[in-house]
């Protein structure tokens, strides 16, 4: 799915910080040394204070929503245990964030991405591929960097994705510092030339995480489209298939986890193929594509005459029955 703008709910910033001396409480060392880690951690990732907490604040308080109006009190023991939760969900994070490899300015725009400023929708249309085929590999990329270890820091880590706000953010930094310079760069896209009789065949392999997008223009005699994943495992990858209808209406097949799929063909134009990887490890398949066409001159089925109309030609002499081959009526005797 695209993420959009629609802001997600809010929740209050749980900002922990070293003790601040205005009471007698002291903090236990172990939630010292853990603030001390996160601090050091933060500045490796090098993600804004701001988005940093608004991320932790989200998986907190899924887990505790009793707490989502109030803030945890950082002065006191009462919240020492929900304070270290933060603090542990803070510095899993942070380890997550810092092995997904974000660029220094693509980690520090966090909090700042918007979606009209990608101009995802001429940078996919530059390279010949929908927008929503670039999705998909964006979708696949984000997957597999974050969905293993985000099950831990989320209940529901789609719905994080799609509709939760520093969820979006993430999508977006991933997308404007690796998958968008990748496709411009014409990686991960191919064109495919059909035969003369309709067909062809791609040997090809997808990495972990990785996505294709197959383009192929098909003219107005085209009737049927069928494609075929040979040798790749259901539910190993997801098959997607688009017209060159608008977004929003041109999915014709959408994140299937079957490896075959099929359509008529209604409209002449640039079609295209995703298939994106969905298992922790390499997958080889042959890609098949069959665009079957209508008939040039098709033949109308012909219709028998019946027996009476057929013509005759006055000039065939019509040879009579022999005798003993006309039907003869039995006749009946009465008794006497």
């Amino acid at each position: 799915n695209d993420p959009g703008e629609t802001p997600g709910p809010t929740t209050p910033s749980t900002i922990i910080t070293p003790d601040s001396g205005t009471s007698d409480y002291k903090k236990p060392p172990e939630e010292l040394a853990i603030i001390d880690r996160l601090q050091t951690l933060r500045e490796e990732v090098d993600v804004p204070k701001k988005f940093f907490i608004d991320l932790v604040d989200h998986s907190f308080y899924e887990y505790h929503p009793e707490r989502s109006t109030q803030k945890l009190n950082d002065e006191s023991s009462a919240d020492e245990a929900l304070r270290m939760e933060w603090l542990e969900l803070g510095e899993n994070w942070l380890t997550l964030l810092k092995t997904v490899n974000l660029s220094p300015e693509a980690a520090a725009n966090l909090g700042n991405y918007k979606l009209e400023k990608m101009n995802l929708e001429q940078k996919s249309q530059a390279v010949g591929i929908p927008r929503s085929a670039l999705i998909d590999l964006i979708d696949a990329r984000f997957d597999v960097l974050f969905l293993g270890e985000m099950n831990k820091l989320t209940k529901n880590s789609k719905q994080f994705r799609n509709d939760v706000e520093v969820g979006r953010q993430l999508w977006r930094g991933i997308a404007v510092d690796k998958l968008l310079p990748e496709v411009q760069s014409g990686k991960h896209v191919e064109k495919i030339q059909v035969a003369a009789d309709g067909n062809a065949r791609l040997d090809t392999s997808l990495e972990v995480g990785e996505g294709k997008i197959y383009t192929l223009e098909l003219p107005d005699t085209v009737d049927t489209l069928s494609v075929s994943l040979v040798d790749a495992l259901p539910e190993t990858t997801k098959l997607s298939l688009y017209s060159p209808k608008p977004h929003g209406q041109n999915a014709i097949v959408s994140d299937s986890l079957k490896t075959t799929a099929s359509t008529d063909i209604t409209q002449a134009g640039t079609y295209a193929i995703v298939v994106v990887s969905t298992i922790d490890k390499p997958i080889n398949y042959q890609l098949t594509v069959s665009a079957d066409s209508k008939p040039s001159n098709p033949v109308p089925p012909a219709n028998p005459l019946p027996i009476d109309s057929l013509p005759v030609d006055p000039a065939t002499p019509v040879e009579p029955l022999p005798i003993n081959s006309l039907p003869v009526k039995p006749t009946t005797v009465a008794p006497e």
